[in-house]
Parts: C-alpha cells; sequence; structure tokens
C-alpha cells in the first residue's frame, strides 16, 4: 500500500489516478463510509424495537437483510446531503480549496 500510495503521489499511475479522483467514485466513497458509520445504529435500533421473537426462516433473512441495507443507504444520502455536502461547500467558500 505504501508503495501504491507512493506511485499514485508521484502520478505515475495516470490511470488509478484518474478512477480515484473520478467524482462519482469519490462521491460513492463518502457514501460508503457513512453506510459504515450508520449501520451499527440501525441495527441496534432494528433489534431493539422487536416486540416479538423472530421466526428464523429464509424470508426472513432476505426482508431483514434488504430493509436494513436500504435503511442504511437512505439515512447515510440524507446525512451526506444535509451535512456533508453543506460543510464541504462552506469549506471551499471559506478556505478557497
Amino acid at each position: 500500500i505504501c508503495v501504491l500510495s507512493l506511485l499514485l503521489f508521484l502520478k505515475e499511475l495516470p490511470l488509478i489516478h484518474l478512477l480515484l479522483t473520478n467524482r462519482f467514485i469519490t462521491t460513492i466513497s463518502r457514501l460508503t463510509y457513512c453506510m459504515y458509520l450508520i449501520h451499527p445504529f440501525i441495527l441496534y435500533w432494528y433489534y431493539f424495537s422487536q416486540t416479538y421473537p423472530a421466526h428464523f426462516n429464509d424470508s426472513w433473512y432476505i426482508m431483514t437483510f434488504l430493509s436494513i441495507v436500504f435503511a442504511t443507504i437512505l439515512v447515510s444520502i440524507i446525512i451526506y446531503l444535509a451535512v456533508e455536502k453543506p460543510i464541504s461547500n462552506l469549506q471551499k467558500v471559506l478556505f478557497k480549496i
């Protein structure tokens, strides 16, 4: 990783540098990091708000997984648009980045 980082810093790998600095990829990376931070809270909320014991079967696993993934994606998009993006724009204005 150190050698790869050094080569990217020296711009010796232009294709990988272009891929990593792509606007779409940077947005997706911010969303996935937010999802990483948010998903434990959504899991705790889901499991501790259940009022009845779960009946473990295939459809329960599928529906639980999909609902938690969808909720995590939705909350991370909201946090990105409501918090991270405005702060990034404010930093650009204040610090002329």
